[in-house]
């Protein structure tokens, strides 16, 4: 994009990019924590029987 309009729009497109990487590595330390406590749910099982 050209101008200083354009650089603002790709300044703000760069961000946008950034928080939506920031949101994936989120989800996947979210789906790592689940996993953790899917196998600690699966040790206790194991431990009551």
């Amino acid at each position: 994009a050209g101008g200083a309009e354009g650089d603002r729009e790709d300044i703000l497109n760069s961000q946008f990019s950034i928080l939506n990487s920031q949101f994936s590595i989120l989800n996947s330390q979210f789906s790592i924590l689940n996993s953790q406590f899917s196998i600690l749910n699966s040790q206790f099982s194991i431990l009551n029987s």
